[in-house]
């Protein structure tokens, strides 16, 4: 507002109002910067924790909030499959968990495609007949065929 008043000064023929000159003493906000910074510092050991999977519940809860994340924007669009592929240490627990948390249309354990010796082919298969059976059965509306896989 005061940009526009020292702008519009001279059409108006008015001053702009004086703004009063405020110090502020140094220690204070020395004081409040260090405070913030010792607070972003916990954050970040916090972070690394859980980066790291020590915290493996927030990690998993970090996890599935992206998911669902996920979940709301292919809903919002509603003509799309997202494929969200989970990494970690454990795979198939972090990718359990989620979908048990998330309940996404599709999850695939890479665990159980390698131990039935699964190809591409099989695994492609299987979430074509998965959505053509969604399509069959009404779930999916006309111009609504959408969903997440894990």
């Amino acid at each position: 507002m005061l940009f526009l008043w020292s702008n519009a000064s001279t059409f108006i023929n008015k001053s702009p109002p004086r703004i009063p000159q405020v110090k502020i003493p140094e220690k204070p906000v020395l004081q409040i910067a260090s405070a913030i910074t010792i607070e972003i510092n916990r954050a970040f050991v916090i972070l690394r924790e859980i980066a790291s999977g020590k915290d493996l519940k927030q990690f998993l809860f970090i996890y599935a909030e992206m998911i669902g994340n996920v979940m709301i924007d292919a809903r919002s669009i509603g003509k799309y499959y997202h494929f969200v592929q989970l990494m970690g240490r454990a795979a198939s627990h972090i990718t359990l968990e989620c979908a048990l948390q998330t309940q996404p249309n599709i999850t695939i354990i890479g665990e159980e495609v390698a131990a039935k010796k699964q190809t591409l082919k099989n695994v492609t298969d299987y979430i074509v007949n998965i959505i053509l059976k969604c399509a069959d059965l009404g779930y999916c509306i006309r111009y609504r065929n959408f969903g997440v896989l894990l």
